[in-house]
């Protein structure tokens, strides 16, 4: 073989394991829906997604639909903070139900 055939080789087998490490990357979404105390869908309420001790600015923001729900797509796998706002109501980042770990 030549030199020229093994460095060939070997960049398409180098290329093969990239691509099947990039495949293999994993991305959660995070849903839910918002309530008051009450129980009744927040709508249109603020979800904001933080990376845990960093505060100052969101990775993501959606709003919740007219039922309350939301959705979070494409998020890496790490700490996270979810903090919800709406007008006229105290911010909370109190999530009763919570059960997952990103």
């Amino acid at each position: 073989m030549s030199k020229t055939s093994i460095r060939t080789g070997l960049i398409i087998f180098l290329q093969f394991i990239v691509i099947t490490l990039l495949a293999q990357e994993k991305k959660s979404v995070i849903t839910g829906t918002v309530k008051d105390s009450l129980q009744a869908p927040k709508m249109y309420a603020t979800v904001g997604l933080y990376k845990q001790g960093q505060p100052a600015e969101p990775l993501k923001t959606v709003y919740t639909n007219d039922k309350g729900g939301f959705r979070l797509a494409g998020i890496d796998t790490g700490s996270y903070n979810l903090i919800i706002s709406h007008t006229g109501t105290e911010t909370s980042n109190n999530l009763s139900g919570w059960k997952e770990k990103i």
